[in-house]
C-alpha cells in the first residue's frame, strides 16, 4: 500500500463505488472505500481513521489487496457488520 500524494480525481470519480473491511490475522486492519483504478493497474482506495472516522488517503493498492476484503454496498452496511 502506498499513499498517493498528488492524486487528482476526475470530476465525479471520487465517490465511493463500494466499501470494505480488510482482514489480517482474523481481525479488521483497515476499513475504507474503493474510488477508482489508475493507469499502472493498481486501485485507489480511501481508508477511514479508526479514532475519528474521517477519510485518510488516498492509497494505491494492488489487486491482491482485495483478496483479504469483505465488501459492502454502503457505509451503513459496513458499520453494521462491524458492530455485529
Amino acid at each position: 500500500m502506498e499513499k498517493i500524494l498528488n492524486y487528482k480525481p476526475r470530476k465525479g470519480s471520487d465517490k465511493p463505488l463500494f466499501f470494505f473491511h480488510y482482514w489480517e490475522d482474523d481481525e479488521i486492519k483497515y476499513q475504507g472505500y474503493f474510488i477508482s483504478s489508475v493507469p499502472d493497474g493498481r486501485f485507489v482506495v480511501m481508508l477511514f481513521d479508526w479514532v475519528m472516522g474521517e477519510p485518510n488517503g488516498p492509497y494505491a493498492v494492488d489487486r491482491s489487496f482485495f483478496d483479504e476484503c469483505t465488501f459492502y454496498d454502503s457505509d451503513h452496511e459496513m458499520r453494521r457488520a462491524y458492530g455485529d
